[in-house]
This record gives structure tokens, sequence and C-alpha cells, in this order.
């Protein structure tokens, strides 16, 4: 025995007199499993206890028992050993004093109980690799001729094979003993011989080849067996299990046999491939991953080793499935062949070749191991006894599903051992059910293709309605609703608005519709087209047309032309009713009937007869949207529509005194419950309109003065009510579908109403094919069950029907299936199939497309969209777990989760969210607040100043521009725009946004009505307050705090103008802006004008921000990189801008818009509202006549002047006159700048770009027309010749005596294929909501700990709400791109060092939209610019309370400078080296010094612990807060550290602790601190070893001295081993691992192995810095902080070496743990202790 292992024998005593007999590595498997344990902790450990039971019959010889195991013990070396510290090595005893433990149980009742209950806690208990013997044994008496033996081992010191061996062995040496002979059995080999021919192997050619053959089997894509789980897989995986025996019926065992016998298999070789074709019907997969457990000892040859020898076999099989069973067997069989030869590899080995991504919630590569243990004790014999062995069930598994075939050729028992917190015992039973059944459809079967094989198909249809079948010959719409309009001729049918209808009425009128189709020729089964607004007329005419026996097409008006057109020419439409205000808009041939004409015809009843309709009519064609692009239109017959109705009649039900609140757009198929429920039960339809049906408000305000009843929704829209606020409880049945119903939301609308009910079905199926009535007691929210006549079947890839738990795609049949797409027979046949359950010919199925499971219960669970299933990184993903758990946290309202790709070739998660916050109401907009902020500012301004007219604004520029050229300007501005709208000369004035009042002011003398609204609040009261100064002078004017679309307060008045003046870019969207032209119209009773000014042009967008950033950019910058800036700038706009075109279309939206004027501002000052903005007059029925020009000119083409043009205007005094094609001096400059930017390289230098743009010049100026045709008696139009980016406008020369007239436009946009839309942009700001980074990392944290890294969204965007389609469901194909972020840019300067620099960071990021901007980068050249800088300021002072004027950005236009505006002395200090951690209270401010590893992250865990008034700075090194040079000296460092603490402490004195390093920069800086005169009260050294740091020697002596220290160092080793061995042991084997390779860091340093490459270079720097030091003595007394725990040598272990150059002495305390593990809980703490009492005493010695 070698030196070596006497020193191992030591560190690793488990036994008490243990002695090491050798020591062997450990085998690669072995490695695995050792960490493994480490890795997953005890539940881990655990799973790799393998345990048997061997029950004992006759007469037992105890002593003979226990000396056959005592020889067993010593025989296998395994079975005497334990692991190392490190794992790296196999300890083998000579001797282990394990006796056989003997319990006694005859006189317990319930034996069987209580050995269930030992071998619970033996599978609980894990071993300890290092200190136990991993091998242990029970034997229990139950009577004098019955005894168990139970014998429990670790996996990785014994495995299947072995246990046979040790079975084998003990039961020869029990006999001989008990036969009295000496055990004669034949010498066995040793695990160490194994181990050591393994080891050769491994270093081997051949071994090579062995794991190349394995590398090969997963080329390509490697497949991840995904089982279906019932709970979704924790974040790291967990052990627990459970286990399920089921004994195999003989006669099928024989089956089996016989089957694979007739292919040439084993019986191994069949129930392994049937055990695959199990998991491919299990998962729908064909590529399939199975582990299976080979016998190293077979292999090898040496079949007496015991110990863990086996090796995983990953076998991947593909499956292909029109193979029959015989076939496929005969395959495998090769197969088999070919893996046993290559059984000799380790299964980690290859892990390590495959680039698997690695997943903490899954098992790599192999979740599913099949092994077979027959025959384990057919060899075994006890003398005198007889014996019967079982395996014990383990509580932890280290799989996800362990199937062991054990048991002889003739007993076969299946040990189903699976993970017990993926799978319930339920789920088990049918998996074992599934496989039985498979083996029996294999073994009858055998030549039948696998495909065809129904493993999991029930015997009869899962979820049949349990309501009969019922016939409808009768029982269709238009009887149902004519037998309650008989019943209730007088109850109200229909309430829209102010207008009721009976149903006698509705009777009538529909009649009415229907006698007039039929007279125009409709005959039965046509399809008539409907377009109408939301009305009563719109019910009349849908009855109507189903009584003519017709099937209509609804339309929803507000849908795009092109789809409308689509649909109409699809559908073969032969009549189109609509309206007045929507005829003639559609290129189509269908003839259009204007309702008004239709409802006032009157059809002679005599000559028209109604036709019967039967069931197989249609009633109705709804296109849906389809994968092409283009919509696929569904049909429903009348069958389908009264089946359904009927019963939702029955459940969730509706009775005649029901008031339904009809919401949905007609283009949707859930309207149809909305509008014929009620029809055929008496109800009443309360029919909102389309703006209340978008208005949560409005909703709210219907449900509760309405007294509604019933009330159908998507959750999206369900949650737009919620928002509105939604409090109370209303007496109401919520009927919620379309998309899925979350958890919270569905809380919520539990507790604020009677009932809610979950809808699910597809349009295909007829609207809703499920219900499910909803309470809180609901653990899950399901679909429910099917409707009455409504089947439902979850059904695999192959159409057939799988058993409850098993996900798979959801089917639907029945009386619901639509008879169809039309036009469409190949998505027919791929979507509706032959129905196989319904005895019903010619049944179809619907294929949904949607992911389910029947559960237990017999309810459904809908899991999501087939396709929401994605892969990432070749996970596969289920979108909807994810938006689950997303949606749990308590911020989010709502999620969405998308895998996007857009960069080709990465896939990423992206995470779309609404916040869930208090304050977050879409309708307190962000420019409310914005603005409610500066009117605040600007009236605290002028309290000083007094309560003059047009103050307030005026103060609000001032302050915010600081500039005196503004007032010019906004004086300019006034007054052109004052002008502008006094001359329409109303009388009655509306104003919407009249801020401080400066057009009242100018406008209210000459009316006789003015109302003046302001969504800020601050705004109106002040503006009151001004009022009321003169109140008789300005009686008539009245001033209000009201949203822009409120009109209730003046609901009563009508106004002959409304003034959205300078406001309408603050509004939120584009839907906002059209409801509040349609209320603003509405309330324009007899003619008048809408006038909307100062508005911005879309398109111009970029000119604009081009120019506006030109003279910020530097001139070495490039164009590229201004252009990136630029579309920055734009797609952060924060205004609603729009180009003229949408205001000439807002005609055909909005009927009362008559004729539509548009001019640019007017203004001889060069700004943006002369450069960019427009003025718009809408006349609201008020007719003006439109006028072509009767003579053209070119200007870019005739040149001509001015003068020239003033002679033609006097010469055609009366002739309208246009000019085209002017260039736009204004613009000019903005043109070029445009221009060269879209045709200039990338890399062309903005010096070039600026000289270009500055040497442009040149067109003429607007103002010079309206001069010229006031002078010649001209009204003159001047308006952009397209939208102002060609740098060109138009001028209209009208005569003034033509009154009333209008230009036409002076662009026609014809024929383009653009909507009204794309002329207008969304402000960015407004949908998009920055949130804060420390809230995304709290998610990401939070995620990460209940679902895989993997899973967890790489990106968060919150949005204030989701795009939603016309449907009312969230359109996922609109939600925004996230913007893709710059390139990591370098860390420099990018580190917010003080509070007030990470403020503003955030708020820049949050307005430039920004995420990498750095402490310098300039806000202008980043992208600010006047307005963003305005929305700067105002976060500013909302967060802190510190008013700023805007010059101050102007001039500290960095992070860095603006921070230090914002601290009291205008100063923020920025160390360098010190960190300020406590700075309160009274006492000597204590200095810690970093060490090593440079940073005083390691100080935190102290902090606590000190007294509350004890003042800590931190030094850390320096480098780390900015980049700077490290000097090359210890002195310098010194220096500029005491530089830094005398701004702090500037007189002392001082108290300082160094920890290693940091010890020797303390003395250096005491020392300093001396020379300058000041007192050190404290100089602590915490474990600094001084060294040789004062030795200046020779090489010889040098040599010596090391000498010398080797020889007193080797008793020490020896002593600190027998104290510590294993911390010993792993200092010694870095140590060594460090001498051998110089790169690794220091062993006290391990943490700059973690270290960037830029931190490295100052641990470098630092480290020189040492090398070169020199201690030398000082007059200072040096406390000593010296560890209890030496690990290392040092010469000196009493002062360190501090006494030699400590001239005041050195005091010692030792502190608990080694020189790294003080540092940590407890020690910290009694750490802090000592060295605070040694300060508090220094304080009382003052």
């Amino acid at each position: 025995m070698t030196n070596k292992y006497n020193l191992i024998a030591v560190d690793f005593n488990p036994f008490q007199e243990g002695e090491l007999e050798m020591t062997v590595n450990t085998t690669e498997s072995q490695k695995e499993i050792w960490l493994a344990c480490i890795l997953g902790g005890n539940e881990s450990n655990c799973s790799y206890n393998e345990s048997l039971s061997l029950e004992l019959h006759g007469k037992f010889d105890f002593q003979a028992m226990q000396s056959a195991f005592q020889d067993l013990i010593q025989r296998h070396e395994s079975l005497r050993s334990n692991i190392s510290a490190d794992g790296d090595y196999l300890c083998i005893y000579k001797y282990a004093a394990q006796l056989l433990s003997f319990e006694d149980i005859s006189s317990i009742t319930d034996q069987q109980q209580y050995l269930k209950e030992f071998n619970a806690l033996e599978a609980n208990k894990a071993f300890d690799l290092q200190k136990d013997l991993l091998f242990k044994s029970t034997l229990f008496k139950l009577t004098d001729t019955r005894h168990v033996l139970k014998l429990t081992a670790h996996h990785i010191v014994c495995d299947g094979w072995s246990f046979g061996i040790i079975l084998e062995d003990l039961g020869k040496l029990y006999s001989a003993y008990v036969k009295g002979e000496i055990p004669q059995l034949e010498p066995a080999t040793g695990f160490s011989v194994y181990a050591k021919e393994l080891q050769k192997l491994t270093e081997s050619p051949a071994y090579n080849q062995t794991v190349d053959y394995w590398v090969q089997q997963y080329k390509g894509n490697i497949p991840e067996l995904d089982l279906p789980v019932d709970a979704p897989r924790p974040a790291t995986r967990t052990y627990k299990s459970n286990r399920t025996d089921v004994t195999l019926d003989p006669v099928l065992l024989k089956a089996v046999k016989k089957t694979g016998a007739q292919a040439g298999c084993s019986l191994v070789n069949t129930l392994m491939a049937a055990f695959e074709i199990y998991l491919s019907k299990l998962t729908g997969q064909t590529d399939i991953v199975l582990g299976l457990p080979s016998s190293g000892q077979s292999f090898t040859g040496h079949y007496s080793v015991v110990g863990h020898c086996v090796n995983l076999l990953p076998l991947r099989s593909r499956l292909e499935t029109f193979r029959s069973f015989t076939d496929y067997l005969k395959i495998c069989r090769v197969k088999m062949i070919d893996h046993y030869e290559h059984q000799q590899f380790t299964f980690g080995s290859l892990l390590k070749k495959l680039n698997i991504p690695r997943n903490s919630s899954r098992i790599p590569l192999v979740p599913v191991i099949f092994n077979i243990d027959m025959g384990m004790d057919g060899s075994v014999f006890f003398e005198g006894l007889q014996h019967e062995l079982h395996s014990n069930p383990k509580a932890y598994e280290n799989f996800e599903l362990f199937l062991n075939a054990t048991g002889t050729q003739d007993s076969l028992v299946m040990e189903w051992s699976y993970n017990s917190q993926l799978f319930m015992p339920d789920t088990i039973q049918r998996m074992i059910n599934g496989f039985t059944a498979l083996l029996h459809d294999l073994t009858e079967h055998s030549d039948v293709p696998v495909n065809d094989l129904e493993v999991f198909q029930q015997k009869k249809p899962a979820a049949e309605s349990q309501l009969e079948t019922e016939e409808f010959t009768q029982s269709l719409l238009p009887n149902l609703f004519a037998d309650i309009a008989e019943t209730y001729p007088d109850h109200t049918a229909i309430h829209f608005k102010n207008n009721t209808v009976s149903y006698r009425k509705l009777r009538e009128a529909s009649d009415l519709v229907a006698y007039y189709l039929i007279g125009q020729g409709i005959e039965k089964g046509d399809v008539v087209a409907i377009l109408l607004d939301r009305s009563e007329r719109l019910v009349i005419c849908l009855m109507g047309i189903l009584k003519a026996g017709a099937a209509y097409l609804p339309l929803d008006p507000e849908y795009p032309q092109h789809r409308i057109e689509f649909m109409l020419e699809d559908s073969g439409a032969k009549l189109l009713l609509t309206s007045a205000n929507h005829k003639t808009k559609f290129n189509s041939k269908v003839h259009e009937h204007d309702i008004e004409q239709v409802l006032t015809t009157s059809a002679a009843k005599g000559n028209v007869g109604i036709p019967a309709v039967t069931g197989s009519d249609l009633a109705y064609i709804l296109y849906t949207s389809g994968s092409t692009g283009k919509p696929k239109g569904v049909k429903i017959t009348h069958h389908n529509l009264s089946n359904f109705l009927l019963s939702m009649q029955a459940a969730p039900g509706i009775t005649d005194q029901d008031r339904l609140l009809a919401i949905t757009t007609i283009s949707f198929d859930i309207a149809g419950l909305e509008l014929y429920l009620p029809l055929i039960s008496g109800a009443q339809i309360v029919l909102a309109d389309t703006t209340t049906a978008r208005d949560g408000r409005l909703l709210l305000k219907l449900i509760e003065d309405k007294n509604i009843t019933l009330l159908q929704a998507t959750p999206s829209t369900l949650q737009m009510i919620l928002d509105s606020g939604w409090e109370k409880k209303y007496p109401v049945k919520i009927l919620s579908g379309g998309e899925a119903l979350g958890r919270e939301l569905a809380n919520q609308l539990l507790q604020r109403s009677d009932s809610l009910w979950n809808m699910y079905g597809p349009t295909e199926t007829t609207i809703w094919s499920t219900v499910k009535h909803l309470t809180v007691k609901d653990k899950k929210i399901t679909i429910g069950g099917p409707i009455r006549n409504t089947q439902i079947y979850i059904l695999d890839e192959q159409g057939h029907q799988l058993e409850p738990g098993l996900p798979g795609e959801i089917h639907i049949g029945g009386d619901g299936v639509a008879a169809g797409y039309l036009n469409r027979p190949d998505l027919n046949a791929e979507k509706f199939i032959s129905d196989p359950y319904s005895k019903v010919p010619g049944a179809k199925l619907y294929r949904t497309g949607d992911l389910g499971k029947l559960l237990e219960n017999g309810e459904f669970e809908c899991l999501g969209r087939i396709d929401q299933q994605v892969k990432i990184r070749g996970h596969r993903i289920e979108l909807g777990e994810i938006e689950t758990a997303l949606s749990a946290q308590k911020e989010v309202k709502q999620s969405v989760v998308l895998a996007r790709e857009d960069t080709p070739g990465h896939k990423r998660l992206i995470a779309y969210v609404i916040l869930d916050t208090s304050d977050n109401k879409e309708e307190k907009l962000a420019w409310k607040e914005r603005w409610d902020s500066l009117y605040t500012i600007g009236s605290a301004l002028k309290k000083e100043s007094g309560l003059s007219t047009k103050n307030l604004d005026d103060t609000l520029l001032e302050h915010y521009q600081n500039s005196s050229e503004l007032a010019l300007q906004a004086k300019e501005w006034l007054q052109v725009s004052a002008e502008r709208i006094k001359n329409i000369g109303s009388k009655k004035i509306y104003e919407i946004g009249s801020g401080g009042g400066q057009l009242l002011f100018e406008l209210a003398n000459s009316a006789e009505l003015y109302v003046a609204t302001d969504y800020a609040q601050t705004a109106i009261d002040k503006l009151n307050e001004k009022l009321q100064l003169n109140r008789e002078e300005w009686a008539h004017v009245h001033a209000e705090a009201v949203l822009a679309d409120d009109f209730t307060y003046v609901a009563d008045q009508s106004f002959d103008l409304v003034l959205i003046h300078s406001v309408a870019q603050y509004f939120p969207d584009v839907n906002y802006l059209i409801e509040v032209i349609k209320k603003s119209a509405a309330s324009i009773k007899n003619g008048g004008c809408i006038f909307i000014g100062d508005m911005q042009g879309k398109n111009s967008l970029e000119m604009y921000h081009a120019m506006d950033y030109l003279s910020n950019t530097p001139d070495s910058s490039t164009l590229a990189t201004f252009s990136e800036v630029v579309a920055n700038r734009v797609r952060i706009e924060d205004e609603l801008v729009a180009d003229p075109e949408f205001f000439y279309g807002l005609s055909d939206l909005i009927p009362g818009i008559t004729n539509v004027n548009i001019q640019l501002r007017e203004g001889t000052l060069l700004n943006e509202t002369t450069k960019y903005h427009y003025d718009v007059w809408l006349y609201i029925d008020k007719p003006h006549h439109q006028t072509g020009a009767e003579l053209k000119l070119d200007y870019r083409i005739e040149k001509t002047s001015i003068d020239e043009i003033g002679n033609i205007l006097a010469t055609h005094p009366s002739s309208v006159i246009e000019i085209k094609n002017v260039d736009n001096a204004r613009t000019i400059k903005d043109h070029r700048l445009l221009e060269l930017i879209k045709h200039s390289s990338g890399d062309t230098l903005m010096k070039s770009i600026k000289t270009a743009v500055a040497q442009a010049s040149g067109g003429l100026t607007p103002d010079v027309f309206w001069g010229l045709g006031k002078k010649y008696h001209f009204n003159t139009h001047v308006r952009w010749q397209t939208d102002g980016t060609d740098g060109l406008f138009n001028v209209v020369f009208i005569p003034i005596t033509l009154q009333d007239t209008l230009p036409e436009p002076a662009h026609k946009n014809k024929s383009t294929g653009k909507e009204l839309k794309d002329y207008i942009r969304n402000p960015f700001s407004k949908q998009e909501v920055a949130i804060p980074k420390e809230l995304i990392q709290t998610w990401k944290r939070k995620l990460s700990g209940i679902l895989p890294a993997y899973m967890v969204p790489e990106d968060f965007i919150a949005l204030k709400k989701f795009p939603l389609t016309p449907n009312a469901k969230i359109d996922r194909n609109a939600l925004p791109k996230p913007q893709s972020k710059k390139d990591e840019a370098i860390k420099t300067g990018r580190i917010t060092r003080t509070k007030n620099e990470q403020l503003i960071s955030n708020i820049w990021s949050e307005v430039l939209g920004l995420d990498d901007i750095k402490l310098t980068d300039d806000f202008f050249e980043v992208g600010g610019h006047s307005l963003l800088a305005v929305k700067v300021m105002v976060a500013i002072e909302k967060q802190t309370g510190i008013r700023l004027p805007l010059a101050i950005l102007f001039e500290n236009s960095t992070i860095e400078k603006l921070a230090l505006k914002l601290s009291d002395d205008e100063t923020e200090e920025i160390w360098e080296a010190v960190v300020p951690i406590k700075t309160q209270g009274k006492k000597t401010p204590l200095f810690l010094i970093h060490g090593g590893g440079m940073n005083i992250l390691l100080f935190k865990s102290l902090i606590e612990h000190f007294d509350h008034d004890q003042p800590i700075y931190a030094i850390q090194a320096l480098g780390l807060n900015k980049e700077t040079t490290v000097p090359e000296t210890l002195e310098k460092i010194a220096g500029i550290y005491i530089k830094e603490m005398l701004k702090i402490n500037p007189t002392g004195p001082y108290a300082l602790a160094g920890y290693s390093l940091g010890g020797f920069i303390a003395y250096e800086i005491a020392k300093q601190l001396k020379e300058m005169g000041k007192e050190i009260k404290l100089l602590g050294m915490i474990d600094t070893y001084a060294g040789n740091h004062s030795l200046d020697l020779s090489t010889s002596q040098r040599l010596y001295v090391k000498t010398k220290r080797q020889f007193n160092k080797i008793p020490f080793l020896i002593k600190s081993i027998l104290n510590y061995p294993k911390e010993a042991l792993m200092y010694q084997y870095h140590f060594f691992k460090r001498k051998l390779n110089p790169l690794l860091p220091a062993i006290d340093n391990s943490e700059v192995s973690v270290l960037t490459d830029y931190e490295k270079g100052i641990y470098e720097a630092y480290d020189k810095a040492l090398d070169n030091y020199k201690l030398s003595p000082c007059d200072a007394m040096v406390t000593l902080f010296r560890v209890n725990k030496r690990l290392y040598y040092l010469d000196d272990r009493i002062y360190l070496g501090w006494n030699k150059y400590a001239m005041g002495g050195v005091d010692v305390y030792e502190i608990p743990g080694d020189h790294k593990t003080f540092l940590y809980p407890p020690n910290d703490k009694k750490f802090v202790e000592i060295i605070q009492g040694v300060m508090n005493k220094n304080e009382q010695h003052v």
C-alpha cells in the first residue's frame, strides 16, 4: 500500500477502524451518477436506490445467513466501497464490519403494512456516497419458518445483473454454512479489474468507433420523445415516483413469444418493439428514442463482477407505420444485433458529442426506459428454504417512465414506474390497458400495417350528447319565430336607441321584405347580401331574407372594400340590400336595393307565395379568414341553425323575460345567437349601435340602464367592459366564447354576474358546439360538453379516437356540422371528413385544428391551436402553457406569446402583455396626462402674474422653450388660426382642446354661444377663473373638463362650428379621431363646419425628422447612421398624423360630410407648422359647389413669374385658375435632404450631405399666392400637390363672386387599392407601454421557476390593448414586431453609476424607444427633438418633483451631465473606487477594501450585521466604476483611494480593513495617512498573509528558503487532512491543478474565472502591482482577524508575518471559518460581531 492511498484513506474514512485496500478511477457512468446526485440533491440520489425483497420459507439459520452475508461483502469489492468527495475514485476497503441487520416482527399483527412502511422509509433514505457503505441489508422474522431479506444498494456500485450475482452467491454461501461446509466458490472478478479494462478500452481506437456509431445514429435532427403529461413539467425536473405492477396474461405472453419467434426475435426484442409502437401511438411521433440498459458483464465476459457495469443504449427507431408488426420485428432484430455489438460505451460520452439543447425540466434523449430483469433468481438456491423474489418500489425515479419486465419466461410481471408529478395513477392504468390491448392486436394481426392498429380507440363514442337526436321538420327558425310572434305579439322584440319594435311589427315588416325579395325574382336557395348599419332594420331584413327562402350573406360596412367585393363575387349573390349611404361604393355587378325603398314598397300578398323552408336549405353563408389570404364561405343550413338555437334555449337557457344585449357584428357567426335566440323565446333584443359596441363605458351604461340579463361577448370585449369600471354585480348571465377565457378574467366575471358560461365552437359547426357552466369551484376552465345532437371526438393523426387524458385534434360531428365551404372542394375534402361513428348516411366530422383532450369527468379541455405548438431550438413548445404562466403574474392582465422569426433562422419567443395596473386606464390617455402636467406647471409659474387673459399657454411655451423667438412664432400662429376660423362666420362654437383659452378670447366676442372643453382640469380651472373676472362679458361662454369624445355635456345643444384646433394629433388612435368627428357631425344640426386645425402630414414625417435632426448630427457621422436615427424618430412618433387623402375620404364613412376643404398653414415665419401642417374644413350638411379649373398652368414647365401670374389674374377675373407643381420654398432644403437620403450611399459623410442641403434654394412661398388672391379678389386655396414629400404645392384661385365654391382635391388617389387607414398613422407611444427592466427581470425569474429556460420569452412588449379582428378576437398577426436592438455596445459608458443617471436613462429609453443608450450619448444625436424633450422634462418633474427649464437639456444633453443638474448642489459625486454603503451614523466610518476578486460584493452578507449607526464605505478596484488606467504601483493605487477617502472624511480618524490583497492596500493607505499626520483608529488585516514581500533574496537563497519550507509543510498537511479531510484535499487538488495549468486563477480568487476580458486586465494590473510591492515597517498597530481553519501552510500561523512590520504591535482575533467561508453564514455574523466589538472598544478610548 502506498502513501497516496494512506492519505486518501484518512480523508475518506467512512467506517470505524476501516482501512483502504485500493482506489480505482470511477467509470464515466459512475461519474455521471455521482454528478447527478450532487446536482439533483437527495431526490436524485434516492432515485438510484435499488432494492429487492427475498421472501424465505422454511427452517432458517440466522448465523449461517450472517456468515454468508459477511463473506459476500468480502467477496465483492463494490459492496465494501464508496466514492471520493470529488467523484473521481471508487474507494475500496479491506474489511467492512457490515452486520446483517435483524428485526423480529413476529408479534406484529399487520406485518405486510410494516414491511411496506419500511420499504417506503428505505426508498426515501439517501446514501452518503462519501461516507456510507453503499450496500445494506435487513432481515425480518415474520414466523419461525418465514423470513424476509431486504437488500438495498446504490446504483453507482450495483446494477441489475449484480443483484443476480449477489443472490446466487448468497444462496451458495448460506447453503454451505447450513450444511457445515466451507464454501467453495470460484473466485469473483473484482470491479477494479473491470474498471481498469474499461478505462483501457476508452483509450482505444475501437472505443472511438463505437461512439461514432452512436453519433451517426443521431445525425440531423435529434428527436425528443414528448409524452403527454397530466401536469406541466416543472422548470427543474423532479424525481418523485410511483409504481404499478401488472402480470401479463399467460396466454397473451405465449402469443407474444410465438409472434416474435415467427420473425426470428426473442421475447425481449418482441416486447421492446411493441413498446416502441405503443410510444409512437401515444405521442403521435414516428421518430422514437427508447433507453435500454445493457449489461457490461456479459459483453466483457466477467460474469461474476458486482458493480455498476450497465450501459444505457439510446435506441432510435424510425417507425414506418405502413409496415406490419412482423416486418418491423425483422428490422428491429437486425438493428439490435448492431446495437449490441456497439454497447460498450457510456451514455454520457454520447451526450457530450451530440448538440442536444439542455433542458432542466427533461431527461436528455431518453425519458423512457425499457428493461428486462427476467430470470434474476433462476440459479438461486438456499438449502432448506423456498424463496420468492420481489422488486421493491422506488420513491424516486430518474426517468419519466420506466417499464421493467421481470419474472420468468412463463410468468412475466410488467413494472410501470413513473414520475408521479407528471402522471396520475389513472393515466398509467390507461397506458397499461393500452399496451395490453396493443399486444393483443399485434399478436392477432401481426400482418396488418401498424398504422391501422387502433390502440387507444374507445369501444364506443366518448362524448355523445345525452339528449336523443330530435327531428325538426317544422322547428326551423321562420316557424319558431312565427309561433312566438303569435304568442307574444305585443312584446318588445327589438330595442334600438329610442326605437322599439314589437313582435307583431317585426313579423309584418319582415314579411314585407320577404314579399319584396320574391317579387324581385329571389328564389329559394339564392344568396342575398346584406350591408347595413346596426339598427332594427338590420334584424327585419335578416328575418325577411330567411322567410323568402334565401340565404343571407352578412357584410359589415366597416370591412375593407376589396374584401366585400370578393365576397359578393364569390358567393354569387343575386341582390344586395343596403342603405343610401353605402350605395355605389363597390365595384360589383350585384344589383343594389335601398332598404328605404324595400320597406316602403307595398307588395300584394295574394300574388306572392312564401316558399316552405326545409332543414337542408341554406340559412346563411358566412366568410371566415382563409390561410391563402382569401376568405372562405361557410354554408350553414336551417337545420344547423335551428338545432343550435333550440339547444341554447335549453342551456344556457333563456326566457321570455330576458333582455339580451346584442353587440356583435353580423359578420361574426355568434351574432346569430344574439339576434335569433331571443326571437324564438319571446325575449327582447337590445341592439347596440356600432359606437356603443366598441366602447366599454357605453356598454356598461347600457347594461345598467336597460336591465340586461343576457350578454354574449368574446373575452377581449368582456375585458374591455371590466376595464371601463365594471365593479358592481348585475343580474346578468354571461356567455363567453370565441377565444380562450383566462382564469383571472373568469373570476372577475363570476363576482359581477349571476352566471358565467364558457362557449366553444368554430363557425363550421354553427356558432357553439360545447358549453360549460363555470363556478368558482372549478379547478380548471374547460369547454364542457357538447350541445344537443352534437358529438365531440379527440382523434390522433390516423383518425383513431383517443382515450381520456391523451391530447389530439378536436373533431366535431352531429347536426351542427355545416354543409361545407362554398366553391372549395379541396378544402372540404381536407376539413370535412366522413364520420365513422355516425349512423346517418353521408355524415361528416369537422376537423377543428384545435388541440384538446377528454377529461375523466367527461368534459373536454381545449389546449389551443395545433399550430400553436412550435419548435424552438429542438424543443416542442405549447404557447398556451407560457401564456397561462405569464398571465398568472400579478402585474399582467392578459398575455399572448408568439414564436417569431423576424430574422431568418432565428426563431424566438416574444410575449405581449397588457399590464394590470390601477392607473393604466385606457381613457386616461398619455396625452391627457402630459398636458395635465404642463398646464399645472404653467399655472404655478403664473401665480405671481395675475390672471390676465391669454397668458397660460404663453407661459408654458416660454418656460419649456426658453426662447424669445417662440413668442413671435406663437403670435403669428394664433393670428393665422383666428383669422381663418373667423372667416367661417359661425355663431355657435364648440371647442375641443381649448387649453388656456387662446382661441376663445379671439373668437368668443363675435359668438352667441361658446363652449370650451379640455381634458386638462388645470387648464379649465384656470380658464374659469379668468372668465369669472368679467362674468358679464363672458356670460355666453362655458368651460368644462371633458374628454374629446364625450358630448353628453351638450347633448341638448346644437352648433354650427366644432373646433378641433391643434389637438387632434394628441388623440390616441384613428378610431378615436373618427369617433370624435362622428359625434361632432351629429352635434351640428342645421349645417355647419368641423374645423381641424394644424394637422401634421403622415408621409412628410421622415422629411420633418430628418431636417430637424440634421443640425444635431456630427459631420463625421455617416448617412446610414443618420438614417437609422431618423427611422427611429419616425417609429416612436407619438402624435396622430394623417395625409389630406384621409380627410377627403371621410365623406364615404360619415354621410353627413358634404364637402372637404384643405389648405396649407399661412405664415411668413419658417417652422414646423408652416412647413408640414395644414388645416381641414369638414362641411356638415352644407352644400358647396366643387369646381374644376378653367385655366391650368404647370409651374415647373412654364416657369411663370409672379408678375405674369398677377397679369393672368387681372385679365381673367371670373375664371377659376389652377397653378400646379410649384416648388415649395418652405421645404426646398427638406426635400433636397430627403432625395439625398433615398439616393446616396450609406457611407456618405454627413458633412457633405449638410453642404448639399445648404446649397438648395429656389421655389416660392405659399404666402405670395395668398397675397395675389387678395389683391385681385380671389379666394386662394393652397394645398400640397400630393403629400408634401415631393416638395410641391398646388394653387387654385376662385373668384370671390363664386360663393360656396371649393376646388377639387389637388390629388385624387384613384384605383391604388389603398384604404382610408393607409393615410393615417397611429401614435407609437399610445399603444406600446414601456416596461421597467426590473419588472421584466422579475417575470423572467418567476417564469424560470415554473417553466424550463427555453420556454421563458426572450422579449416582452406591453400594449395598452391587443389588436382585434372584426370579430373581436385577438389579431395575432397584427401584434407589433419587436424593435431590433443595435449591436451590443461596449460596456464602457453604459453602466449608470448614480440613482439620477439611472432615472434619466430609464426615461430616455422609454421616450426614445432605445435600450442601449450610453451615459455619453447626446440626446439630440440619438434621435431626440424638442417635442420629445418636453416629454423628458415632464417625466423628470413627475418622478423627482424638480422642475428644470428645457434649456437645461439643450445645454446638458447627455445622461451624465443632466444627472448632475438634479442634485441639490448641481453635482453628484462619481467615485472611481469608493462605494457608499451606509452613510448614516456618528461612529468612525469603516473602509472595507477589496480582495483579489476586486469587487466588493463579497462584503454584501456582512453589512446587515454591523451596528445601525456604523457608517460603512467599500473600496473596489479602479476601473470597475468607470474606465481608467490602473497605476503600476500599489503606492499610487493607495494614493487614489486616499483622495476619495479624504472627500468623505477629511480630518479623520480612519478605520481600515483589507481582505487578502486588500490588507496590503490598507497597510499602504495607513502609512501614507500617517505621513499626513492623520490618526488611524483601526488597521485591520482580514486573513492577509504578509509573506515575503520585504525579502530581497538571491536565487540560491530563495531555493534554500523554499526547500526548508517544503519540509515544514509535510506535517502541517497531514494534520490538515486529518482535521479537515474534504476541504484540505479539495484545496490541494486545485492547488496542483493550478501548478499544472498556470492560466487557472489563484485558489483564493476563483471568482477571477468569471471575469470579463476587460476585468481580467484590471486583475493583472493589480497582480503586477502587488508583485512589485515591498513591505516596510510602519508606526502603527495591526489588528489581525485570522481564520481558525487553515487549509494551507504558512510560515507564521500566529501573526501571519505582520509582527515584523507593525511597530505598534499585532492584536490577533480568531474568526470562524477558512479563508473564504468566514464570509458565509453563520460565520459572517460572528466575524462582524468581532470587528464591530474592536471598533466600539476603540471608540471608547477616544
